[in-house]
């Protein structure tokens, strides 16, 4: 998270940074990312960067944050528009969310970051495994963005390779993508397939994570060149598939 110090200076200089951090990450994965050319767009000190970001990694999750408030399509408000489909909301939402892409100035950062830095995220975050467990998790987004806030100093102060800090920090290991399980955000949520309430819990979290993964794929995908509509209807084709075999295995057994 940003400074204190960052969060109050002038929301006019606030915002010239936070473009100068778009149009680095936007152009550049986290590895290949520069502290240098930030302050020089940002007309700021070198040491006013450390001041404001506790390193890149740090400056990365804040420009995300930001594009992910401007461009979140509201998953609350999706389920609340599909009360009985708890599936076909996180298909709307997932919908959404894509065609709110097509002219969003943070398009390419996104690319950037599901195609490239979410497993560099990953990997900080694997390796600052006891500092990322007391961060709170954002929530209130993609649900396939989804990331940690972890702070660690890389040694080189002009880039961020993963490589150039893991054995600095510790690392305890675990699992998910772009630094979150697929379901972590919504484990108890409820699933509402075709008006009926889905009580396994084996299957509810199951069926949570296929959505999730499958909404995951769909947007990397679609970032990734495929056609929106191809990928949309892939998605929906799999959750139709994965909503029979709820409505299934929900039905009691036939004697």
């Amino acid at each position: 998270m940003p400074s204190e110090t960052f969060l109050h200076l002038p929301a006019a200089k606030r915002a010239v940074i936070t473009t100068a951090l778009l149009d680095e990450f936007s152009a550049h994965p986290l590895s290949e990312a520069k502290v240098s050319r930030i302050v020089v767009a940002s007309r700021i000190a070198r040491g006013s960067f450390y001041v404001y970001f506790t390193d890149l990694f740090d400056a990365y999750r804040h420009v995300l944050d930001t594009a992910l408030d401007q461009v979140d399509a509201g998953l609350e408000r999706s389920l609340r528009d599909h009360p009985d489909d708890t599936l076909e909301a996180i298909y709307a939402y997932t919908a959404d969310f894509i065609r709110g892409l097509d002219d969003s100035p943070y398009r390419r950062l996104f690319a950037m970051h599901w195609l490239t830095n979410q497993y560099e995220l990953a990997v900080h975050r694997d390796h600052n495994a006891g500092e990322t467990a007391q961060q709170p998790q954002p929530t209130g987004m993609h649900p396939a963005i989804m990331h940690t806030s972890a702070t660690h100093q890389p040694p080189d102060p002009d880039a961020a390779s993963p490589t150039g800090h893991m054995n600095h920090a510790s690392h305890t290991g675990h699992g998910g993508h772009a630094g979150h399980s697929a379901h972590a955000g919504y484990g108890d949520m409820p699933v509402i397939v075709r008006g009926r309430t889905i009580t396994d819990a084996r299957l509810r979290q199951a069926a949570l994570s296929a959505a999730v993964h499958e909404s995951h794929r769909t947007a990397k995908d679609v970032l990734g060149g495929e056609p929106a509509h191809t990928a949309l209807d892939r998605f929906a084709a799999l959750l139709d598939l994965l909503r029979a075999g709820l409505v299934h295995s929900a039905q009691p057994p036939t004697h």
